[in-house]
């Protein structure tokens, strides 16, 4: 698990969160803010943990 301190992108990506759980919660079907919401979140994780499809590409090599 990877600790980082509070900043400004954190407190950006928390609220990108929150806002796609209150969406999907309420049942609200906007969908071009839940692209949106999700192209951040995808966009985070990507930075985060690095993109899926070189570590699937790495891992089919070795």
């Amino acid at each position: 698990m990877r600790f980082i301190a509070a900043s400004a992108p954190d407190a950006h990506a928390e609220a990108v969160i929150t806002r796609a759980y209150e969406l999907a919660r309420n049942g609200e079907l906007d969908q071009a803010e839940l692209s949106r919401l999700d192209a951040e979140i995808q966009a985070g994780l990507r930075e985060s943990y690095g993109d899926p499809a070189i570590v699937a590409g790495n891992a089919l090599a070795a």
